[in-house]
Formats: C-alpha cells, structure tokens, sequence
C-alpha cells in the first residue's frame, strides 16, 4: 500500500511540472543565452565522458524552482522520459532577487536516469535577465536567465567510482518565485 501511495505522489510531482515546464512566447527575437522572448524553462548544455547527453533548450524538460528568500537560487531542470540524465540541478549562490551580474559562483548536480550522481562545485553563472514576470499571493516570480562554465570536470558522487563528466559552457532560464 504503501509503495502505491509513493508511485501516486511521483506521478501527480511529476504531471505538475510537466504543466509549469517551458514555455515559449513565439518566434521573438531570442536574449543572450539562445532562448527566445517569452521562455520560461530551458537548458542548453552538453555532457560528455562519464555520461554523454545533450540538453538542447526545446520543451522536453520541466523546471522546478525552491522559493528563494534572501540570497541563492536553486532550479532543477527534469527531464521528461529521460534515458541516460533524468535531472541537471543548478545552485546559484549570492544572487539576490532582481539582480543581474557576472560571476556567481555556483554548482551543478547531474543525475541520471538510473541513480547515479555526478557533482561539480568549480562553477561560475552570469545572470543576465532577472526580471519579475508576475506576483501571486505566495511570492513575486521572476524569470531568471544566463550562462554558466565550470572549470572543473563533475565527479561522482556518494564515494560512486565512476568517471567523470565534463560539462560544456551552458545556458538556462527557469522562473524563480522570491518572498515578498
């Protein structure tokens, strides 16, 4: 019974994200970072070693963002059917809400789809865009988009032996909801 009621929750977490995943508003001329006016959700990055995979910024990911109060953003990008990385998350430290700069240092978790981890603590993310996109009675969202380098390989994680994984300069956009 209890194995039911986990597998229920998966798929209601994951049909939820399925809805607030990426969303495009046309054909607009796209920002830095390659994605278009209007994205609310993407990923460009590109994996290679350990596990070779590609994210390519099209709608076959969600986002899920923790709420952010002070300082830091966290958003994972999931993967929808994903078969070789289900996940990339991506830590953001010392930005606050609205702000845009240069050279934040940050961390990438990549996850894939049969358990293993590969962590990379060496990153840097410039924000470029760091706009409030709407309000609600829980927190003021803003859509959030840069690049990232890490300049260091990724490495297994959890005392995992596996090798390791590069990670190639990328970008992303994901709306991060901020206390009022």
């Amino acid at each position: 019974m209890m194995g039911r009621k986990r597998v229920l929750a998966g798929a209601i977490v994951a049909v939820a994200l399925a809805l607030v995943g990426c969303g495009s508003g046309g054909d607009a001329e796209a920002p830095p970072g390659g994605f278009p006016a209007g994205t609310t959700c993407g990923l460009r990055m590109t994996l290679s070693g350990g596990v070779d995979d590609r994210f390519t910024g099209d709608s076959d990911i969600a986002c899920a963002t923790q709420l952010s109060a002070t300082a830091g953003i966290d958003a994972g990008f999931l993967r929808v059917g994903g078969e070789v990385v289900r996940q990339v998350e991506l830590a953001v430290d010392g930005v606050k809400k609205g702000e845009a700069g240069v050279e934040f240092p940050a961390a990438v978790v990549i996850v894939h789809a049969d358990g293993r981890r590969w962590a990379a603590s060496d990153c840097d993310v410039d924000v470029t865009r760091h706009e409030l996109s709407h309000t609600d009675s829980f927190a003021d969202h803003y859509t959030t988009a840069g690049s990232g380098v890490c300049s260091g390989p990724a490495v297994a994680a959890g005392g995992a032996t596996d090798t390791e994984v590069s990670i190639a300069p990328f970008g992303f956009v994901a709306t991060v909801p901020w206390t009022r």
